[in-house]
């Protein structure tokens, strides 16, 4: 039997709650499952009116089950296949995999990478720097596996493999590639462009930040896809940087997404800031998926020792290479011990 996409409504009484669980669903890039959060019982009435695939609701109130027309898996306090009951005081690892066989799909995607891996970006509301992070974390993953590193700054220092202070600004790259064809001459391009960067590789950035506007969120869609199944990359780490119409839709690509923020009140507003925008553009995946960070306190020696040290000495540096695993790991151990007692 041909397996069906399933559109997964999220409807829970706990709001934290549930952005909690969306993310770590949608962490488990199972091709099957599309989870929607839905915070208000009238947006569960307007989904289930437009639907076309098959539409299962995952909620804590029964009264929605009242109505026998709807599918609905219902959290409580006891376990019951027969009846589609889930039991709620549990992590979410466990839901989950009740979740998958009540709904009769495959428990994660068998292509699916490891944590840490696939695309991971980093972006700041605040415009705080990030390339000393980005960087860095590249040299973490690629010590793991192969890992690109490309900048989508508007104002980008990376040129080439190493730092310099007047890089050459016509360096082919990311330009040159990003809308090419055929797959032979995508893989062939590629190979000629890439720089070594360290234990990772980069691409060049834009010569110029309006080539960075003229693209859509199709065309990075693409893009990233072919850089890990052409490619061959397990990891690509993605700098953003100013504001620009697809930013939204640019950011939900990723499989791992940092926000930086500062600690202080402006950094607090502008975090809040972000969380305002998602919910006024309807991207409670966007928001479910970004994981706040705050900027190190080592950010300003890391920058000053990048300019001056090879990067192939960072990804032998232990300490700093263990602070991006920490940074990896943190979801992991959040996303895991997800308990609705949590919350009571």
């Amino acid at each position: 039997m041909e397996q069906k996409q399933i559109t997964l409504l999220l409807f829970l009484r706990e709001e934290d709650y549930g952005r909690r669980f969306l993310r770590f669903i949608n962490g488990k890039k199972n091709p099957w499952i599309h989870p929607e959060l839905v915070t208000e019982r009238e947006g569960v009435l307007r989904r289930v009116c437009t639907e076309s695939n098959r539409l299962v609701i995952v909620t804590d109130d029964g009264t929605i089950c009242e109505d026998e027309k709807r599918e609905v898996v219902l959290l409580t306090g006891e376990q019951n296949r027969k009846e589609k009951k889930i039991f709620q005081y549990q992590s979410a690892e466990s839901i989950y995999k009740e979740l998958t066989a009540l709904l009769g799909v495959k428990e994660s995607n068998p292509e699916r990478m490891e944590e840490g891996q696939g695309v991971v970006m980093f972006f700041s509301p605040e415009g705080l720097p990030m390339t000393e992070l980005a960087v860095l974390m590249a040299q973490y993953l690629g010590g793991q596996g192969r890992c690109l590193y490309i900048s989508l700054s508007g104002f980008p220092v990376y040129y080439g493999g190493e730092f310099e202070k007047k890089p050459d600004y016509r360096t082919p790259g990311l330009g040159e590639i990003l809308l090419c064809p055929a797959e032979e001459l995508f893989t062939h391009k590629l190979q000629q462009l890439v720089h070594p960067f360290g234990s990772a590789e980069m691409l060049a950035p834009f010569s110029h930040y309006k080539d960075l506007l003229d693209c859509t969120a199709e065309d990075w869609q693409i893009f990233l896809k072919r850089l890990q199944k052409e490619g061959g990359y397990d990891s690509v780490i993605v700098e953003t940087g100013a504001l620009f119409e697809t930013l939204s839709d640019l950011l939900e690509l990723s499989d791992r997404l940092f926000l930086v923020g500062g600690e202080d009140a402006f950094g607090k507003v502008r975090t809040e800031g972000f969380r305002h925008y998602c919910r006024m553009e309807n991207k409670e995946t966007l928001l479910s998926l970004a994981e706040f960070i705050q900027i190190p306190e080592e950010v300003q020696e890391w920058r000053k020792f990048l300019v001056l040290q090879p990067l192939s000495e960072w990804a032998e540096n232990r300490q700093v290479m263990g602070k991006m695993q920490n940074l990896l790991e943190s979801r992991k151990e959040d996303d895991d011990v997800c308990l609705w007692e949590d919350f009571e």
